[in-house]
């Protein structure tokens, strides 16, 4: 009998102790689960931020292919510029740079950027669709000289 109890008593204990392991791998897979969907919602997250920032950086470059200038051919030798804005919302904080096509002048509104020169360069502060003359200061000289 002695035997038979002892029996009793080890299947007791080990029916506890596959319980405890049933509750733990329950809990392994029920953490595992979370963190495996916390990484799919933050790499959903990251895509749709990646995709959203792509979209605006295409509509700011569509926007701005549709913006030209050139100098006014009735205005005097090199006083006056054109702006035109060919897409349907207006531009902002535009910067108008001077550059030459001939000369040790600048070539790209970029070399002007770094040059932090502001006598080669003139702010505008909306150019609306269509066909802009902006007010440019004296000295100034369009895009020409």
């Amino acid at each position: 009998m002695a035997s038979g109890a002892a029996n009793k008593e080890q299947r007791s204990w080990l029916a506890h102790r596959q319980q405890t392991i049933r509750e733990w791998l329950v809990l392994a897979a029920a953490v595992t689960a979370g963190v495996v969907g916390f990484m799919q919602i933050s790499d959903e997250r990251n895509a749709r931020q990646s995709a959203e920032e792509e979209a605006r950086h295409i509509e700011r470059q569509e926007q701005a292919s549709e913006i030209s200038a050139w100098i006014d051919p009735d205005a005097g030798f090199g006083e006056g510029v054109i702006l035109s804005n060919r897409s349907h919302q207006p531009v902002y904080q535009a910067v108008i740079p001077r550059v030459t096509i001939q000369a040790n002048g600048f070539r790209t509104g970029r070399q002007i950027s770094q040059m932090m020169s502001s006598q080669e360069q003139q702010e505008v502060s909306v150019i609306p669709p269509g066909e802009y003359s902006p007010p440019f200061p004296d000295g100034f000289g369009g895009m020409s000289q």
